[in-house]
């Protein structure tokens, strides 16, 4: 199995792709769905398991094995952020996957109890629409790339977003941080995934620099039409530095946690309070 970090790194050292290597990209899809249908049950998750391509849109990788080891791992580390600021996810009413994709995490939160809610949307029409097919343990829905959502003022005690805000520009970082605050209720509590300051050596030197300076970069790796992962084009790669994060997100929230490498030992883990 890849870690994070190598998927993430790979994706980077390949910025633009060709024809070949898209139509070799989308065989290698196409022989990963088939081996999908022979092997119908996994050991990990007793739910189905959404296609190659839905899979890549989360994670850069294909592969079945890293997708739902990293989502059960990411359901933990939720878990265990929560604990330390001396909260229990299931105490929750509403809890939040923000760009939850095909519902890598909350799959791994079928055991919640009835007393807690859980909720997904993303801008992906196709892995939502999935997953209202296969997973019920959640309610779903689609939001566009700019605020606001379907959702009403202060709906969820508890918003989650894993490597989301490590792909928006900085216009589009704001517009959703006070939209999460608007849907959070007082004293909810945010947990947000961004690339920190341990990522530094995967930046190009010249947006190393940038990031150096401004403690915010944002690059595109990855356009046009053979754009592997066939997301938006502002879908990119973002970083951030710990002091960036401590200086702009605090006019939305404050910060009560902050853990390097704390979600699936690779991205930062941003604990927010909405007062």
């Amino acid at each position: 199995m890849k870690a994070p970090g190598n998927i993430l790194e790979n994706f980077i050292k390949r910025p633009l792709r060709n024809p070949y290597d898209y139509l070799s990209f989308r065989a290698k899809a196409l022989r990963l769905r088939l081996e999908d249908w022979k092997n119908k049950s996994n050991s990990v998750s007793p739910f189905p398991v959404p296609p190659p391509l839905l899979r890549y849109r989360v994670q850069g990788a294909l592969e079945l094995e890293t997708y739902l080891r990293i989502g059960l791992n990411s359901a933990q580390n939720i878990k265990d952020l929560l604990s330390s600021v001396g909260k229990d996810l299931y105490s929750f009413d509403k809890v939040l996957d923000f760009g939850c994709g095909s519902g890598r995490v909350l799959r791994f939160l079928h055991d919640r109890p009835d007393s807690c809610h859980l909720y997904g949307t993303d801008i992906d029409k196709e892995a939502i629409s999935w997953c209202k097919k296969h997973l019920h343990m959640a309610s779903w829905s689609t939001n566009d790339p700019l605020p606001p959502t379907v959702y009403g003022d202060r709906t969820f005690d508890f918003i989650y977003a894993g490597s989301v805000f490590t792909h928006l520009d900085e216009e589009m970082q704001f517009a959703w941080l006070s939209e999460l605050k608007r849907v959070s209720k007082p004293d909810g509590v945010l947990i947000l995934t961004v690339h920190g300051d341990g990522t530094r050596s995967m930046i190009s030197e010249e947006w190393n620099a940038t990031f150096s300076k401004k403690g915010f970069s944002y690059t595109v790796y990855q356009s046009g039409m053979f754009k592997f992962d066939g997301l938006p084009e502002f879908y990119q790669d973002t970083h951030h530095s710990r002091a960036y994060i401590e200086e702009k997100w605090s006019k939305f929230f404050k910060i009560i946690g902050y853990v390097e490498c704390g979600m699936n030992k690779h991205q930062d883990a941003v604990i927010l309070l909405n007062q």
